[in-house]
């Protein structure tokens, strides 16, 4: 059977919920953080279907963005606030950063509050909640590593989901 070597992109929080150690990752720096790749041998078969679940990711990504832009949203990265900041700084434009800001700290706050909400609940609940929140794994990949079916997955995603949206809105 043909192997394949499939990559894994993580935060460490999520490695270190896979039971993996950091020390034996490889460590990226990117701009918006450190991440850990973890490699894995996999068949050929899984690595197709791999590819293609990221290419359907990578598509309702595309999506939400563009809805979100449509919609007059605009998102940027604090490292691009700065480096506009920088390159402004004759121009008084100070107000539009600091409400950048003030919704980046407010989008911080929430999701502290998320993941104190995730901890209290259940082990199997809490540990699928922080693997959907800290890396892309498919479904299927989180129900192969939990060693649970792809339909308990996505059942006790949407049940965790109304749960914590029930939790953080009231």
């Amino acid at each position: 059977m043909e192997k394949r070597w499939l990559e894994t992109l993580m935060t460490k929080e999520a490695a270190e919920d896979f039971g993996l150690d950091v020390k034996d990752l490889i460590k990226v720096r990117r701009k918006d953080g450190t991440y850990y790749v973890y490699k894995e041998e996999v068949s050929k078969e899984a690595y197709l279907e791999a590819i293609r679940e990221e290419r359907k990711y990578q598509k309702r990504r595309q999506r939400m963005f563009k809805e979100m832009a449509e919609d007059g949203v605009s998102i940027i990265p604090l490292h691009e606030v700065e480096k506009m900041k920088k390159e402004d700084k004759r121009k008084n434009i100070n107000h539009f950063y600091e409400s950048e800001i003030e919704n980046m700290a407010v989008k911080h706050l929430m999701l502290e509050a998320l993941a104190e909400e995730i901890e209290k609940l259940p082990d199997f609940d809490r540990k699928l909640m922080k693997l959907v929140f800290h890396t892309d794994l498919t479904q299927r990949q989180l129900a192969e590593i939990l060693e649970v079916s792809v339909w308990k997955i996505n059942t006790s995603i949407k049940k965790n989901k109304e749960i914590l949206k029930n939790i953080l809105t009231r």
